[in-house]
């Protein structure tokens, strides 16, 4: 892996309070950042209802690896980065606002490909017009957020004459994947990480993507979008009150001991309808919960939880998995262009893949976008820190991957150990990254920096369901594997009557 040289040294700096630039922002563009990094401009960026004025610097590392950082007039002496979503491509600037807001200094990356220029996961598609691809894959795989950020770290340093005193990461859903592949590649770069819905095994998402579009989108067992609300209905009918108490929320779907063919209504004779599911369709349904599996039965990734079926903000199943086929369609790119070795035909459709034979054909080539190593030992050992979110309701990215992750660590480095420096927050009824009926808008920020810069470790989180900017549901959200049990009195809705205990 190539080192980025400097030819700047600056010595840090240790003032009180907020500081102010030392380096006029267009001045920063002159500065020589190495052979293989070019700023395009520097300049003042006006203020904004996102953002208040500051410096903007854009800039691009080889080969295609275009970045952006802000600073702002009043710096909290603290270095605020974001990830990306989907097959990334674009600089994240609405996500950098908060931080600039904070006081942060922001970067982003467009880790290394151009969007508007390769539809999805096409930027890795080998051949003489793409001379670059391998080095586009390793980009977006990992190598384009750690040199964003060493860049962005230099930046900082030139402009307010002193280093960023902490660092900080944030991102979810290819973000949150991002975030952990930085923490288990360069335990260097960041002192506390807030990882959402992390895409931690991206060949393994993109197989049960696939799966479930055999299972509800193919054949007799195709799900029509109509047919949800009866789905949700049973579902929660069956599980909402597992917990002891009927909420409108599922708290561990692994609880709930929903079984379509025993608690969803038969279509007499197997004739289709919207008030009722056929044989094969609850067949498909068993498949989409059950995981995917080869045709021995053999589990090879997890399912899909309970809970995403009802419709509500940010769209449940009916935006992912029955829905509009975007989610399909990023699939089919991945195996197409990243992960099937040898790589497929062009006419190649997720409805070719064998589960039992292409599997191991993802292998090679997943582990350079993949972020699933237990071992953290190297982040732990310099003090940093990991607040890992995740909706239990998720229709796009399985709850079970982000469980599985942290129990591997778990078991790779003692509970104890673990939980020190590394904290899972299971949201009950939360969509990805977002929305659902869960108590899931949340401030990461500020509990990742107490327990980075005050040595405060999370206990609970209060989370809020927010719907048209009102708060309708507040609940503390508790590190797993605790849950939040009522008290036994007062309104479901407040937070104060909740305690985090462990599981019954």
């Amino acid at each position: 892996m190539r080192k980025i040289v400097f030819l700047i040294s600056l010595t840090w700096g240790s003032k009180l309070g907020l500081a102010a630039p030392a380096l006029k922002c267009a001045d920063v563009a002159s500065i020589s950042f190495g052979s293989e990094v070019k700023i395009e401009w520097a300049r003042i960026t006006p203020p904004s209802r996102m953002s208040p004025e500051h410096c903007e610097v854009r800039g691009t590392i080889w080969p295609e690896n275009k970045f952006a950082v802000k600073l702002p007039p009043e710096w909290n002496h603290g270095f605020y980065m974001v990830g990306n979503g989907g097959t990334a491509g674009t600089i994240s600037f609405a996500a950098m606002e908060p931080g600039v807001r904070k006081g942060f200094a922001a970067a982003s990356t467009n880790t290394g490909h151009d969007a508007e220029k390769e539809q999805l996961a096409s930027f890795a598609r080998p051949g003489p017009d793409n001379p670059d691809a391998e080095r586009k894959l390793i980009d977006f795989g990992y190598l384009a957020m750690h040199e964003t950020a060493v860049v962005a770290k230099k930046i900082i340093q030139v402009y307010y004459g002193e280093a960023a005193r902490y660092s900080y990461y944030v991102g979810c859903s290819t973000g949150g994947r991002q975030g952990l592949s930085e923490a288990q590649r360069f335990p260097e770069d960041f002192d506390g990480l807030v990882v959402g819905a992390p895409v931690l095994n991206l060949g393994g998402t993109q197989m049960r993507n696939i799966w479930n579009a055999q299972a509800v989108r193919t054949g007799p067992g195709a799900i029509a979008p109509d047919k949800l609300p009866l789905l949700a209905k049973a579902v929660y009918r069956k599980c909402d009150g597992v917990d002891g108490l009927e909420d409108g929320l599922i708290d561990d779907p692994r609880q709930c001991p929903f079984d379509p063919a025993r608690d969803l209504p038969k279509c007499p004779a197997d004739r289709d309808g919207p008030d009722c599911f056929t044989s094969a369709q609850m067949e498909s349904l068993r498949r989409v919960y059950g995981g995917v599996r080869t045709s021995a039965g053999k589990q090879i990734f997890p399912g899909q939880p309970l809970g995403a079926e009802i419709a509500a903000p940010k769209s449940g199943w009916d935006g992912w998995l029955i829905g509009p086929a975007a989610t399909l369609l990023r699939s089919e790119s991945y195996m197409r262009f990243i992960l099937l070795d040898p790589p497929p035909e062009r006419s190649w459709t997720f409805k070719a893949f064998d589960f039992d034979r292409d599997p191991p054909g993802i292998v090679k080539n997943a582990a350079k976008v993949n972020a699933t190593n237990p071992d953290l030992r190297p982040l732990k050992k310099r003090g940093g820190k990991i607040i890992h979110y995740h909706g239990w309701a998720d229709p796009g990215i399985t709850a079970l991957m982000s469980v599985d992750y942290y129990e591997s660590v778990v078991e790779k480095m003692g509970r104890k150990q673990t939980s020190e420096f590394y904290r899972l927050f299971m949201i009950p009824g939360m969509f990805h990254c977002g929305g659902g009926v869960g108590c899931g808008t949340v401030d990461w920020v500020t509990p990742i920096v107490d327990w980075v810069e005050k040595g405060t470790a999370p206990e609970n989180l209060i989370g809020s369901r927010v719907e048209e900017g009102k708060s309708l549901r507040a609940r503390p959200l508790c590190p797993y594997p605790e849950v939040a049990v009522y008290k036994g009195a007062g309104s479901i809705d407040d937070a104060g009557i909740f305690i985090c205990s462990s599981p019954r």
